[in-house]
């Protein structure tokens, strides 16, 4: 047995940044490439994944940008604004209290937010039925979502609307945290 933190908590204070060399050291375009990815063949995925962000580039013609210069600044811009319109703000999750189970709506921090996005942009994608390769139906997905009409979009909506029908059960993620605050100093005091 081993004393002191465990491995998880010490490695969650030091991540790594996965950067991307082609996109001027993208960390969004990085985190795409490692959702795409099946079995640990990172090659496909890049290369998937830079063909949809060329297609998409090349056929969004009306999206408000800021200023950028090349075509692959370009390029991750669009990416940073559909990971930003799916990110969600909040989600639910199932607590049990007293023989029964409540969705509690959570605040959602940033990264779990882009993890999220990246997920249900990459799964929808996946989802659809063109039969057309990964990079098509990627560019298609990221093109609706600027649009406002993509499945990942709509999975971004349901979740928010969970968590507003569940308003009234906010008090309950506060009331476990405290109990267990309350149980732990009790234990300190024997």
């Amino acid at each position: 047995m081993s004393r002191g933190k465990s491995a998880a908590l010490k490695n969650s204070a030091r991540r790594k940044k996965i950067v991307d060399t082609r996109y001027d050291n993208s960390e969004s375009v990085s985190k795409l490439i490692r959702a795409l990815m099946k079995d640990g063949k990172a090659s496909i995925a890049r290369r998937e994944v830079y063909k949809a962000m060329n297609i998409m580039a090349e056929k969004a013609k009306n999206v408000d940008l800021p200023e950028h210069n090349d075509v692959r600044e370009k390029e991750v811009l669009l990416l940073e604004k559909v990971i930003e319109s799916v990110t969600p703000r909040v989600e639910v999750k199932s607590r049990r209290v007293g023989g029964a189970n409540y969705q509690v709506p959570i605040m959602v921090n940033r990264e779990r937010g882009r993890t999220l996005a990246l997920r249900w942009l990459v799964d929808s994608a996946r989802n659809r039925k063109e039969g057309q390769p990964i990079s098509a139906k990627l560019s298609r997905e990221m093109l609706d979502t600027l649009e406002g009409k993509s499945s990942a979009l709509s999975k971004k909506e349901t979740q928010d609307k969970m968590a507003s029908a569940n308003r009234a059960n906010a008090n309950l993620a506060r009331r476990e945290q405290s109990t267990k605050d309350r149980d732990e100093g009790s234990r300190g005091k024997v």
